[in-house]
């Protein structure tokens, strides 16, 4: 097994990316779908909201009265029930790694489409602590890892999610295999003050490329960091029609769990 002492910097490996241009002027509403489907789930939930300007969401409009259907890779097609004022809500469903899935949703006569491919599991092998002897700026203690596995011979694509006592970690942290195919990878997670006993909760998410492309560019866009050259705009979409803010997304996870030593 070969294995890399990997130190990720969300985006730091990426490639620019394509960005929407759509204009947000904040008196021209514009419709917002959301919505992500995990590896065993019974249920979708979608969102469809409108705003005049995307980065504020202080105010969202949920829009009522949307068709809105899922299609399975073999062509079943499930109708959502609307839950609430803007949520849309599938039950029943299989979801399955390796098959695609399909959301159709008309809304104000704004049709539009979106297809994502459920990518197998990449499971986390390891959460561990090491300890760091004082140096430069860090003044020592303990950091957290996760190791995994990552396929060789494919193109993989990571959404690295940290939860401290239960409360998620705002950084954007995406990344792709492309500098680290079919390496045993051991990846720091920084930027957060820990205190002993702390739980930690840690989610390694496989995305497809289509919603990796949509985290980086928000990330990019947000202020996250990323590629040089991306202009402001709006995150590239999956989204393929009349509606063109949000993405629909599938992922699987692998979970490990820890707590802060002394």
């Amino acid at each position: 097994m070969k294995k890399i002492f990997v130190f990720i910097s969300a985006l730091a490996l990426f490639g620019c990316e394509k960005v929407i241009d759509v204009d947000l002027n904040s008196a021209d509403p514009k419709k917002v779908i959301e919505a992500n489907l995990m590896a065993g789930s019974d249920s979708l939930l979608v969102r469809i909201t409108e705003t005049g300007d995307y980065f504020n969401f202080e105010e969202t409009p949920n829009v009522e009265n949307a068709i809105v259907y899922l299609i399975t890779q073999s062509g079943q097609k499930m109708l959502a029930q609307m839950t609430s004022p803007g949520v849309y809500w599938i039950d029943s469903i299989n979801s399955v790694t390796g098959e695609n899935y399909t959301i159709e949703v008309t809304a104000d006569v704004k049709f539009t489409t979106a297809t994502s491919y459920l990518p197998p599991v990449v499971p986390l092998d390891s959460l561990y602590f090491e300890y760091f002897e004082p140096s430069g700026f860090f003044e020592g203690g303990y950091i957290p890892f996760v190791a995994f596995q990552d396929p060789p011979n494919e193109e993989n694509y990571y959404r690295l999610i940290f939860y401290i006592n239960g409360e998620e970690e705002k950084d954007l942290n995406v990344f792709n295999d492309k500098f680290i195919n079919g390496t045993y990878v051991e990846q720091p997670l920084f930027g957060s003050d820990l205190e002993v006993g702390d739980s930690i909760h840690v989610e390694l998410r496989s995305i497809d490329a289509e919603v990796y492309k949509f985290y980086n560019t928000l990330n990019a866009i947000s202020g996250g960091g990323g590629p040089p050259g991306v202009a402001p705009g709006n995150p590239t979409t999956n989204l393929k029609g009349d509606i063109q803010l949000g993405f629909f997304g599938t992922y699987s996870r692998s979970v490990a769990k820890g707590e802060f030593p002394e």
